[in-house]
């Protein structure tokens, strides 16, 4: 009877050291991804504040858009309306242009945040609608031109990785011990 306990309390103290790794392993990544997300929004901002742009921030800036605009047409793979819609409206060879002649201005954005948070709205559980549509609302009220576009870009990619992760989770579930 008293080694059953013992073996018992064994599994449950290795149980427990494994959640404790697993807790820290995650806090550690959590404040990687903060750090990363931080820098890369410093860098666009700096990027964007820079007037008139280099070509070749154009460029990265062109491709972190176009990245936006394929993740979240590769949610929707059966759906070629969706993604001639947002292809359509998410234009990112006329922004191109307008930032190689200093032409992008507010509205644009606002324009292209609408095309891409109606997206997310579609892909998202009705339940995140209300925390969606009041990252959109900061985002096209932020007063610092480059500070919402960044915004954008950012927080764009964290609701995309969150979906696809559901979407892995969905296909590939994971049995619990």
């Amino acid at each position: 009877m008293m080694e059953a306990r013992k073996e018992k309390l064994a599994k449950t103290s290795l149980k427990n050291r494994k959640k404790i790794k697993h807790t820290k392993k995650m806090e550690l990544e959590n404040q990687i991804k903060n750090q990363f997300y931080k820098a890369l929004q410093d860098s666009i901002e700096k990027m964007l504040n820079t007037q008139p742009m280099k070509d070749n921030d154009i460029k990265w800036f062109i491709e972190l858009c176009n990245e936006i605009k394929q993740r979240l047409n590769s949610l929707t793979p059966n759906r070629k309306d969706l993604q001639k819609q947002l292809n359509g409206s998410f234009d990112t060879k006329l922004i191109e242009q307008m930032l190689k002649n200093s032409a992008l201005e507010k509205n644009d954005i606002i324009h292209v945040t609408n095309c891409i948070f109606e997206r997310l709205m579609m892909l998202c559980a009705p339940v995140q609608d209300k925390e969606i549509m009041q990252l959109k609302t900061d985002i096209q009220n932020e007063p610092n031109f480059a500070t919402g576009i960044a915004k954008l870009i950012l927080e764009s990619n964290k609701i995309i990785d969150e979906i696809e992760k559901l979407a892995n989770d969905f296909k590939n579930p994971q049995t619990n011990d």
